[in-house]
């Protein structure tokens, strides 16, 4: 008897020790019988129901007040039960992740009942999530620095899809973001908000002042996160109506150089964002912009480097091939099998005369026209290369004399048909073939030169003659009044050289001198000239560089170069406050002091390029009050005499 209650007594300890052990467990402990009534639960578990044992043993699920997390664990007891296997899951109840694991439990009577253990994991699980994103976080980013991309755009669009991945978002957006100017530029928006989004109109850039809670980033300098985004926030303004709905919010500056570059957006996850995912994307997007920066960079330097090497075989001006290149390829291909090998060598007319008379600008588009020309008339595999100045030179495998002169007429033709500014294009070409092996390439070259400066010189004069033409073809097509005035100036300045005796051939310089006086004109803006009057100092002094571009035009032709003098003097006045040289007096070249007076007068009458007309005696008394003073006063008493006997069909002077 003695022994049975010792034993007793042992077995008591033992029991008690056993739920001291099972209470000590941070684990939900229970065992069911064959009813799946409790048999048994720890204290974790009546601390769960809020019951003591003695209200929980004897009972079931069904019997007890609803437990939420015992409702969703308890689905598999009857498998456990009835097929007699062990089973574990992973549940998932608020904010905590719960691991259940159930097994059989064979009663004395032999049926079986379930025991098992509810462990809390969500730390572990937390843990394990981290360092699964850390994971992730590196291979994405080995992954985003390993591609290509054909712009930035398709960067930063990929780097974002990631993001929300690595996030569990719904949505994302990345707006790079300028610190001068406040402003931020949209970079990429995820495909869902673009899908959803009923706005119409993406906008590309926007204003810090304006921004609402997109903005609060830039503002705080640090990450904004909402996990509520329902609920009322002083940060929010609110989002246009057809905007995709938002749920939980998280938006990250990201740092360069203690700089804000830009700010990384992304919303509605289920669960709520936390510092893990402000890392991550901080980090990631940290990675993505120095990878960003280094692509840049290695993008300029080869972009450079492609540069420098374009620019050792190219002609900077032109796009053509340079003298250095072209010179290689005359070695290469000075071969047998591609003979005939011709040569057309080029030389552009007219530049100098472009460049004195518009400026450089149209000497250079003169240039690239006469390049752009070549370029259409040749074929792909013919080197084409500005030999220097004005000058260029073709290279023709396998073609004939007779093909290189076709090419050099289409040449010639074309570009005597492209008008840059008021002249006609025109070039002088020569060319030469070398027909067998023994033949020395550069004596080819040279012949081909030779013939090109022969047509130039033949060609030289009437090619600048042709120049004048074309440049008063086009005075009098611009501006209105301008051959009628040309004409009437001509006459008078010849009516008044006639009065003061001048011989046959003055008259004949001094008629032509005062035809061509205003063509110095056609360097003027057309805009400019369209004013009549109210000209600017600015304007003004345009039109006091007339006399001098106009010298250069006729200065450039044999046969007007006597004309020159008189067209260049033709603003000076008789007391020295004329221009371009300030002449005084007799210092003047005669037939200048003329066409002076005529064209002041024909000017005051018609108002040609002025706002008003005077009447013949009104016209008259100016120059007669400016006798001395503006005009010299022996031309000024021939003009009177000739005004006095002109009839009403002097052609309208």
């Amino acid at each position: 008897m003695n022994r049975n209650t010792a034993h007793n007594k042992e077995n008591i300890n033992y029991n008690e020790l056993f739920r001291i052990f099972i209470d000590a467990v941070d684990d939900f402990v229970f065992l069911k019988d064959e009813n799946l009534r409790y048999v048994f639960v720890n204290e974790k578990l009546e601390k769960l129901f809020g019951k003591p044992q003695n209200e929980i043993i004897g009972k079931s699920d069904d019997e007890l007040e609803e437990n939420e997390l015992i409702k969703a664990i308890r689905s598999t007891d009857v498998t456990v039960q009835q097929e007699g296997i062990s089973v574990s899951e992973a549940i998932k109840f608020g904010d905590k992740i719960y691991q259940s694991k159930k097994f059989p439990v064979r009663f004395l009577n032999g049926k079986f009942g379930v025991g098992g253990f509810i462990e809390d994991i969500t730390k572990k699980y937390r843990n394990e999530r981290k360092s699964r994103k850390a994971l992730e976080r590196n291979m994405i980013l080995v992954d985003i620095m390993s591609r290509k991309y054909d712009s930035i755009e398709e960067h930063f669009d990929y780097a974002l899809n990631k993001l929300i991945r690595l996030t569990d978002s719904k949505y994302g957006y990345i707006f790079l973001y300028s610190e001068e100017d406040k402003e931020f530029t949209l970079q990429s928006w995820s495909e869902g908000v673009m899908a959803e989004c009923a706005l119409i109109e993406k906008l590309s850039r926007y204003q810090l002042s304006k921004m609402g809670l997109w903005g609060e980033v830039v503002r705080q300098r640090r990450p904004i996160v909402i996990n509520d985004f329902q609920s009322p926030n002083p940060l929010k303004r609110g989002y246009p109506e057809g905007h995709v709905p938002l749920t939980k919010f998280m938006s990250v500056p990201i740092f360069i150089d203690n700089r804000i570059v830009a700010t990384v957006g992304l919303a509605n996850k289920e669960e709520d964002y936390d510092d893990d995912d402000i890392y991550h994307v901080t980090a990631l997007m940290h990675g993505v912009w120095n990878h960003k920066e280094r692509q840049e960079a290695f993008m300029q330097m080869k972009k450079y480097n492609d540069e420098v090497i374009h620019l050792s075989y190219h002609d900077a001006l032109t796009g053509l091939y340079n003298r250095r290149f072209f010179e290689e390829e005359v070695k290469r291909l000075d071969t047998q099998r591609n003979l005939p090998l011709s040569i057309v060598m080029g030389d552009v007319n007219g530049l100098k005369m472009a460049n004195d008379i518009f400026g450089h600008e149209a000497g250079d588009m003169l240039l690239k026209t006469a390049a752009q020309i070549m370029k259409k008339c040749c074929r792909a595999d013919d080197i084409i290369a500005r030999w220097g100045g004005d000058e260029y030179i073709i290279l023709l495998p396998k073609t004939t004399t007779e093909e290189a002169e076709k090419i050099a007429r289409r040449i010639k033709t074309s570009l005597a048909e492209t008008k840059i500014y008021a002249i006609y294009g025109s070039i002088s070409i020569g060319c030469g073939t070398k027909h067998f092996a023994h033949e020395d390439i550069q004596r080819v070259i040279e012949a081909a030169e030779e013939k090109m400066y022969l047509e130039k010189t033949l060609g030289s004069k009437k090619f600048n003659k042709q120049i004048i033409k074309e440049i008063m073809d086009t005075l009098i097509t611009i501006l209105p009044g301008a051959e009628d005035h040309f004409r009437r100036v001509s006459i008078l300045s010849g009516k008044i050289g006639e009065r003061l005796g001048l011989p046959e051939h003055e008259l004949n310089k001094l008629k032509s001198a005062a035809l061509l006086h205003d063509i110095g004109l056609i360097a003027i803006d057309r805009k400019i000239l369209g004013k009549k009057g109210n000209f600017t100092e600015n304007d003004m002094e345009k039109f006091r560089q007339c006399p001098v571009i106009g010298f250069r035009i006729l200065n450039s032709s044999p046969d007007a170069l006597e004309l020159a003098e008189y067209v260049l003097s033709h603003q000076e006045r008789w007391d020295g406050t004329g221009y371009p040289k300030g002449l005084k007096g007799e210092e003047i070249p005669f037939l200048s002091r003329i066409i002076a007076l005529a064209k002041k007068y024909d000017q005051s009458r018609h108002g040609f390029m002025c706002n008003e007309k005077m009447s013949v005696n009104e016209a008259v008394k100016y120059i007669r009050d400016n006798s001395g003073i503006l005009f010299d006063p022996k031309v000024v008493s021939a003009f009177i005499d000739v005004i006095s006997n002109l009839s009403f069909d002097d052609s309208g002077l």
